[in-house]
């Protein structure tokens, strides 16, 4: 399943890179830090309990920390 999503990220990012949203960079490492952040979420939550962290406040904050990192400059 992992594996799977891994793919399936990499696909997605480089679809990114094709349409200039974002810059050349090693897709694989990306997805794979995308989905090993994903992967601890879901395994911190479970040894914390609900309280720790939600999906719906990690998730959006981590893409855009990875986006700040690899976003492509705006052309004007």
């Amino acid at each position: 399943m992992i594996r799977q999503g891994v793919t399936s990220l990499i696909s997605l990012l480089d679809q990114g890179v094709k349409q200039g949203v974002l810059k050349e960079h090693r897709l694989d490492v990306t997805a794979r830090t995308l989905m090993s952040a994903v992967v601890m979420l879901y395994l911190t939550r479970e040894a914390y309990g609900e309280g720790f962290t939600s999906p719906e406040d990690f998730i959006p904050q981590m893409i855009a920390s990875q986006l700040s990192g690899i976003k492509s400059p705006q052309k004007e």
